[in-house]
């Protein structure tokens, strides 16, 4: 998608989105929000690295965030420990 049309689909201005293409700035939750609408994904669907693209379409990972947003902070806690130790027992692969 060329940026003239981002800017019109998303109402960031070019200007902002040339900052964050460039690494310039980085994009509020806001403009982030309103950069992945333009291509009908959530928000922290940008902010997430090495995103699978299969994840977000199947909407697993976003089922995995709502459910962790309304666990209680004892569960979400244990939730961010098995993550971690999952992430350091699959680099040491």
């Amino acid at each position: 998608m060329a940026i003239d049309d981002l800017a019109k689909r998303s109402g960031v201005t070019k200007r902002m989105i040339q900052y964050v293409l460039n690494k310039e700035r980085v994009p509020s939750i806001d403009v982030a929000a309103a950069l992945a609408g333009a291509f009908g994904i959530n928000g922290w669907q940008l902010l997430v690295p090495n995103l699978k693209s299969e994840l977000s379409r199947r909407g697993q990972l976003e089922k995995l965030v709502e459910n962790y947003q309304k666990a209680n902070p004892d569960a979400q806690r244990y939730l961010e420990g098995v993550a971690e130790r999952e992430a350091t027992y699959n680099s040491q692969k």
